[in-house]
């Protein structure tokens, strides 16, 4: 609910607050004014005392009272949410409540963007985020372009716009000190890595380090000394995973990210479009008696509890196991999936992705009436989408009983003409797995007028936000894959704070 007589000025704020109540007129900080710490256990800890310093400094509050002046007053409320505010705003005192020192950050932040002449409108404001989890990917592997201090700055903007989660993959631009020849040209430091490290922690954000560990290792199996872990000595991408040194090689590249960022959580593995399964004689008998989804889960499954022996949390993809959905009754309970789908723009959807039955190629369908007699309820965006990327099929002959049994109670009343948004969030779930959505900035190659497709990229943005969001799921993570200029995807980070945080 947004009211009040200070037209718009709420829309200044990133992310829009879910209540903002505007009943008088400015109000002025003057030079006069002072911050005040009230209710704050930890009101002498060196963090709290840096975010003081840097508001009074803001706003050019004074130090000591006056008696002719106002003041902010910061207090925590364990009751509230823990990235929840209330933000009163009156003649003489601003009050500031929170459920942490995060939230008085937030609330410092809004205060900031409706206010950054020093003349915030009377009234209220309460906010708390939709989703836990509001987090972006900084792919240093496409970001060819991106040196750390852009990757720094990403990070403040990020926080700025109440994003507290940052999935940071590598490839081979991390300084691998036991693996020196996985090296290039762009490689970072040590001692970058040690700046992100600061920066979260300063932040209060999130690292997800992302480490590839079967597929998508094109940096590593082309080279001489990794030759003999390629699936069937041929494949551009991916490793053998019967093959024991494979093991061996993958779990000293996760060591190696696990001690570079020390106090993680979680760790993604990566482990989508490995398309090369069954290739090599050993692979082939084992899917040949046990089918790949056995191959496929057995391999993660071992990467899965060496990552939960060293106290994390692993993440992987969704796309393998839902192509081989066997796989999901056998993967550690414990795995988190991370569900990425980037042409999804509304919901219900005209199309969707269909995975199973398909060899695990993400194959976008639609029903073939939308070529003609449903056309004109498409939205141009749709319409684009589906010209470009989807396959009109007759989906009752298309799909088949197994994949209907297995997914289509997921669909929605109105399959098969639209289809529920990001509908396999609740089939995982429903398995007993937590879920991270993953819409994307920076995907897929289409163009808008030579720039990213954000005419596409922000309605997906948004579509997975809200059903994240319904779904109960973790939270949201937007990633992004292409080497445009790194300022390419700050939109899809204001996006992903907008939407993530709910409006």
């Amino acid at each position: 609910m947004i009211t009040g007589s200070i037209a718009d000025r709420h829309k200044r704020v990133m992310p829009m607050p879910k209540k903002a109540v505007f009943d008088g007129g400015l109000i002025s900080l003057t030079r006069n004014w002072t911050l005040k710490l009230d209710n704050l256990s930890d009101a002498n800890e060196p963090k709290v005392q840096e975010l003081s310093r840097v508001w009074k400094e803001k706003y050019r509050l004074s130090s000591e009272p006056a008696n002719d002046g106002g003041r902010i007053l910061w207090s925590i409320d364990s009751k509230l949410e823990k990235e929840a505010y209330t933000i009163r705003i009156r003649e003489g005192q601003i009050a500031l409540t929170a459920g942490s020192i995060r939230g008085i950050q937030y609330g410092m932040q809004t205060l900031w963007q409706l206010s950054p002449d020093g003349k915030p409108p009377q009234g209220i404001v309460e906010d708390r985020p939709s989703l836990g989890m509001r987090g972006f990917h900084i792919n240093f592997d496409s970001y060819r372009q991106m040196d750390i201090g852009e990757a720094l700055y990403a990070m403040e903007k990020a926080a700025e716009m109440k994003l507290n989660t940052l999935l940071i993959e590598y490839s081979n631009r991390f300084p691998f000190a036991k693996n020196k020849d996985l090296a290039v040209n762009t490689t970072l430091k040590e001692e970058d890595i040690q700046k992100i490290n600061r920066k979260a922690k300063e932040l209060d954000m999130e690292i997800i380090p992302l480490q590839q560990t079967i597929g998508h290792l094109e940096y590593m199996v082309t080279l001489d000394g990794y030759q003999s872990i390629r699936e069937n000595g041929d494949s551009p991408a991916q490793i053998c995973p019967l093959n024991p040194e494979s093991f061996r090689v993958v779990t000293g590249l996760l060591d190696q990210m696990i001690e570079a960022h020390p106090g993680i959580r979680y760790i993604h593995l990566g482990g989508d479009e490995a398309r090369s399964l069954g290739r090599c004689p050993a692979c082939k008998e084992k899917v040949k008696n046990l089918g790949i989804s056995r191959l496929y889960v057995d391999y993660m499954n071992s990467l899965c509890e060496y990552v939960l022996s060293r106290g994390l949390t692993p993440i992987i993809w969704d796309d393998m196991l839902c192509a081989h959905p066997e796989a999901l009754d056998m993967l550690d309970k414990r795995t988190v999936i991370m569900y990425w789908d980037y042409w999804t723009v509304g919901n219900p959807s005209p199309y969707f992705i269909a995975r199973y039955d398909r060899n695990g190629k993400p194959v976008q369908v639609a029903d073939e009436r939308w070529k003609d007699l449903w056309k004109d309820e498409l939205s141009d965006l749709e319409a684009s989408v589906m010209k470009t990327f989807i396959r009109p099929v007759n989906l009752k002959e298309s799909l088949s009983k197994k994949f209907m049994d297995l997914y289509g109670g997921y669909f929605g009343d109105e399959f098969p003409k639209r289809v529920k948004a990001y509908p396999y969030i609740e089939f995982y779930m429903d398995k007993g797995f937590q879920v991270i959505g993953a819409p994307t900035c920076l995907g897929n190659g289409d163009d808008f007028h030579t720039l990213p497709n954000y005419w596409r990229f922000i309605p997906n943005i948004k579509t997975a936000a809200e059903r994240c969001a319904v779904a109960g799921t973790l939270g949201m993570i937007t990633t992004a894959w292409y080497n445009y200029h790194p300022l390419m995807f700050h939109l899809g980070i204001g996006a992903t704070a907008q939407f993530s945080w709910g409006v």
